[in-house]
């Protein structure tokens, strides 16, 4: 089994801090030894209740680590020794933390679309606080609410002054508000079509904010005017080294699981859940019934031949390559600024020269999981070295941390391996490496399932219709297509014929039952109609209304239009 990857990397000039699953490594940058690490024997099985790392943070000072488990308890760590201060329940599974430059503040977002705040230090209640009933949800750690939005935050950072708070949304939004008073709106900066999945403000001019998501490029933003001031293609650059891709359309429940499937589904309350589940299972088993009874009665085949072309291999699943940018980050090398990022499932990292410059690249081979930028202008890279290029299954190079740099050309090369690079690269792919199972990994690839919108009720094309339709008539099954369009068509031309011959059976039934119905003839007027014949029940039923009607005209003293046409 493949060593765990590792989920976070932070680079201090002293110490560096790992994360891999539920794991956490303290190392010395100079020597690379390792100062502490966590868990321990003693806290093992406590550690393990409380699952993989899923959000971790360090402030700037490298004194103060928070990390929080899929148990949603955020736990604030004393860097080096790795000594738990406090711990304190979360609302909602957060989506980012972050420390204010005081060290006094944390801050959190989460998918309910809300940031809140936190003080430092922290005293556990003694008393279970009242639930209020007019509270969208629990606030079990007393956090003061920052601000909210209406889908879940994917994104946020505070401005260098922290005037400011930036948040980025799955609806496409960034939003600008004063911090801490989150309510007052300065300025939204709207333009993205797909959603915001990271934004960065560069290091050497923190007046700009870049931002990116599944949009085929990354934008620059005036963030203060809200007004974007240029954008940098990176479609074309990324797709190439798109090694994860995602299921189209398919969500958890259709049983698919591959890379970045959500598992875990909450089934729907109440009478109208219960109501389409119960007409959801028998629509497909009225499916089934008529599937299996054209087959017993329908074109005589064998069993063996129906099992046969039921059992082949049909292509029903479609996958696609989906771009989600997951980090963004800026450095200077020469006297020159670039920008850095990287996308979910992609094997490459990316960078370009700011104002002006190519995409370039430097492909790894593996998904980049996170990276950082470290002293000196180093980009310390983390890989998931489970998966590979497609091409390059069989690299043989299965480090989990590696370090590049931009040379000279402006263009990403690896670093050689020098004496202080070395020592902490070997503690961190050999010593520190570890093969967490399978249940108790993260997910790195969700975002490719979660962030996109499979709200169109069809994302075909009018070419893929096309071809589909032509897929399934008679006569393609006999031309020189491929295999897979071959046993495409000769299913649906199976499922066809089965229907039909139900759709017939149905109709001969109804048939049969209305030959024993006495039938009249109808009026000339009535043939005009759509039908010919009407059951006998009623006509007799509209005589007998007819005749209603023409008593209460009577007693009412209403003359009738027959008399009065003969008068």
């Amino acid at each position: 089994m493949a060593p765990a990857p590792y989920s976070r990397v932070f680079v201090g000039i002293e110490k560096l801090v790992a994360v891999s699953g539920s794991r956490v490594y303290i190392l010395s940058s100079t020597t690379g030894d390792v100062i502490a690490s966590h868990p321990n024997a003693s806290s093992k099985e406590e550690t393990c209740k409380q699952g993989p790392i899923v959000a971790a943070a360090v402030n700037e000072a490298f004194t103060y680590l928070l990390t929080v488990g899929e148990t949603k308890m955020m736990q604030l760590w004393k860097l080096p020794q790795l000594d738990l201060i406090n711990e304190r329940e979360l609302p909602k599974r957060p989506t980012g933390l972050a420390f204010t430059s005081n060290n006094q503040t944390i801050l959190v977002s989460d998918k309910f679309g809300d940031v809140f705040s936190y003080s430092l230090e922290f005293t556990p209640p003694t008393t279970k606080p009242i639930p209020d009933e007019f509270s969208s949800h629990e606030n079990p750690s007393d956090g003061k609410l920052v601000l909210g939005h209406a889908s879940p935050l994917t994104a946020f950072l505070l401005s260098q002054d922290e005037k400011y708070i930036i948040t980025a949304d799955r609806d496409e939004h960034i939003r600008v508000s004063r911090y801490p008073q989150g309510y007052n709106i300065e300025m939204y900066c709207l333009g993205h079509c797909k959603y915001v999945s990271a934004i960065h403000l560069p290091t050497f001019s923190p007046d700009i904010l870049i931002s990116g998501g599944g949009d085929p490029d990354l934008k620059i933003w005036n963030w203060m005017a809200g007004e974007c001031i240029g954008e940098v293609r990176i479609w074309e650059s990324v797709e190439p080294f798109i090694a994860v891709k995602n299921t189209k359309g398919k969500r958890a429940e259709d049983g698919e699981g591959g890379e970045g499937s959500v598992t875990n589904k909450r089934k729907g309350k109440g009478k109208k859940s219960r109501r389409r589940r119960s007409k959801k299972s028998a629509t497909i088993e009225a499916e089934n019934v008529a599937e299996v009874e054209g087959v017993e009665e329908g074109d005589g085949r064998d069993d063996d031949e129906v099992n046969e072309q039921e059992g082949e291999t049909v292509p029903d699943i479609t996958e696609e390559k989906v771009l989600v940018v997951n980090k963004i980050a800026s450095l200077q090398s020469k006297r020159k600024d670039f920008l850095l990022f990287s996308a979910v499932g992609a094997t490459a990292l990316f960078a370009f020269r700011y104002p002006k410059g190519s995409v370039e690249n430097f492909d790894f081979g593996h998904p980049i999981i996170d990276f950082m930028v470290g002293q000196g202008g180093s980009i310390w890279v983390s890989l998931d070295t489970s998966l590979s290029t497609p091409g390059r299954e069989g690299s043989k190079d299965d480090r989990l941390v590696r370090v590049v740099q931009i040379d000279e050309n402006s263009k990403l090369s690896e670093v050689s391996h020098s004496q202080q690079n070395q020592g902490l690269l070997k503690s961190l792919n050999e010593t520190c490496s570890n093969s967490d199972s399978p249940d108790k990994s993260l997910d790195f690839y969700a975002d490719l399932k979660g962030m996109p919108k499979w709200s169109e009720p069809s994302s075909q094309t009018s070419a893929d219709k096309e071809q589909d339709t032509k897929e399934s008539s008679p006569s393609d099954t006999t031309t020189s297509t491929p295999t897979s369009k071959k046993t495409l068509a000769k299913r649906k031309e199976l499922r066809m014929k089965n229907k039909l011959n139900v759709l017939a059976k149905m109709q001969s039934k109804t048939e049969s039952e209305d030959n024993n119905t006495p039938m009249v003839p109808v009026s000339a007027a009535e043939k005009e109609r759509s039908g010919t014949v009407r059951p006998l029940a009623d006509v007799e039923g509209a005589e007998l209304e007819e005749d209603e009607r023409e008593t209460k005209r009577a007693k009412s003293g209403v003359p009738n239009g027959d008399a009065e046409m003969h008068s």
